[in-house]
């Protein structure tokens, strides 16, 4: 369903989170789409680590009042929404230096969107997470202004 919506996209890279998700992802909207350059991978367009509590069911971090909604809020061995956010849009910022003038198509996760909309719409990244849910076949549009992310629009 991705693909269908960047069919007429003219994509000059393809960068995708390198866990197994976002790659197969990648590869699948890159061969629908006839992209024939290499699906690059990075690390930092990963989802938030949630280090020691990784896997741990969301009712025992609600039973344990575990404050996953405080943006500053830093798990053992994992890191804050903020500073995934920080990671995101840092990484974001040095993309458009290296691409200057060229489109691209970044496939990520949930909370990596909702850190790039959160500095578009002017909220914390925890408040965006928070009340956001993205379809998995989200494809937005968005440009970098001096490292601010403008005009972030979901595409139908």
């Amino acid at each position: 369903a991705s693909a269908a919506k960047l069919k007429s996209s003219n994509l000059d890279v393809i960068i995708a989170s390198d866990l197994g998700r976002a790659v197969s992802t990648a590869g699948i909207i890159a061969s629908d789409i006839g992209f024939t350059a290499e699906v690059i991978q990075s690390p930092e367009l990963r989802e938030v680590n949630y280090g020691d509590l990784g896997g741990t069911p969301i009712s025992e971090v609600i039973e344990k009042a575990i404050p996953l909604n405080n943006g500053d809020y830093v798990p053992d061995n994992g890191e804050s929404l903020n500073q995934m956010q920080h990671r995101v849009l840092s990484f974001l910022d040095k993309l458009a230096t290296e691409y200057a003038e060229k489109s691209i198509l970044i496939v990520a996760h949930d909370g990596t969107i909702n850190a790039i909309f959160a500095d578009s719409a002017g909220i914390s990244v925890s408040e965006a997470d928070a009340t956001r849910r993205n379809s998995h076949d989200i494809v937005a549009r968005f440009t970098l202004d001096n490292g601010k992310v403008e005009k972030f629009e979901e595409l139908a």
